[in-house]
């Protein structure tokens, strides 16, 4: 099976080498390629990506150190285990507990970026109800997974009620859960927008991305049980590295009862 993208890979912190990995390993994360399927030749990726022999070959010892390939000299490279995204025990958000629960993957960490106090501009004031001008709260975040970008977390919230909060724990825990514990906020709903979008400067460097390159935006609002939006949620994630998985079902036919 031949690899769907036909770009070079463009400028980036990365080496060549590890660009061509990144491809590889999101086309067997994405279940393109089959246990024992045959992977591109490094002449395949010589032509496709304009490489030379030595960067095709670190590409595929990347692979290697992983175990996610193993090559046969003479015969070619074949897939030795695939990424199951979707197994048990995967993390998975589902209510807002999910967002306030201390539970997270293991391999999941969280790094603070840096907060600062500003005025809130028309599109934020317009959807936290409040006047424009009025001091909100900036804390950006970034989350790793097995030490690699994953996403890049903006969030707001009102200065007023984020003084209130330990300037230790906000750097590290849910913001939405901290507002609970310490201003007797309960929040009872969230509203989720999901987008494409694409990475602006900071957003490439923090996601080690190449600047344009399209990431998945998802915005959340928190609601009290007033109706009053407590945090607005702005995060970026890494376009091969997420997945949605979604189960339908069939219902019963319209007036008929189950027994």
């Amino acid at each position: 099976m031949n690899p769907k993208s036909t770009s070079r890979p463009g400028s980036s912190s990365f080496p060549l080498y590890m660009q061509i990995a990144r491809v590889l390993r999101s086309q067997i994360r994405n279940q393109e390629y089959n246990l024992n399927d045959r992977l591109p030749t490094e002449d395949d990726l010589i032509r496709q990506y304009g490489v030379s022999r030595m960067t095709a070959r670190f590409a595929y010892q990347e692979l290697q150190k992983e175990h996610l390939v193993r090559r046969i000299p003479g015969v070619g490279t074949f897939l030795a285990r695939q990424i199951d995204d979707r197994k048990a025990g995967e993390w998975s958000i589902e209510s807002i507990y999910d967002f306030i629960s201390p539970h997270q993957r293991q391999d999941t960490k969280r790094k603070f970026l840096s907060v600062r106090n500003m005025p809130a501009p028309d599109g934020l004031a317009k959807a936290m109800g409040i006047p424009v001008g009025a001091q909100v709260t900036e804390l950006k975040r970034l989350g790793l997974v097995k030490g690699e970008p994953f996403y890049h977390a903006t969030v707001y919230m009102l200065s007023e009620m984020a003084a209130q909060l330990p300037k230790d724990k906000l750097k590290g825990e849910w913001a939405i859960a901290l507002l609970e514990e310490y201003c007797g906020i309960r929040a009872v709903k969230a509203r989720q927008w999901l987008a494409a979008s694409l990475a602006d400067v900071e957003i490439a460097g923090h996601l080690q991305i190449r600047f344009g390159d399209p990431v998945l935006l998802l915005e959340i609002h928190f609601l009290d049980e007033t109706g009053r939006v407590v945090e607005v949620s702005v995060d970026r994630y890494r376009t091969d590295h997420i997945k949605h998985y979604l189960e339908l079902n069939r219902g019963a036919p319209a007036g008929s009862e189950k027994l």
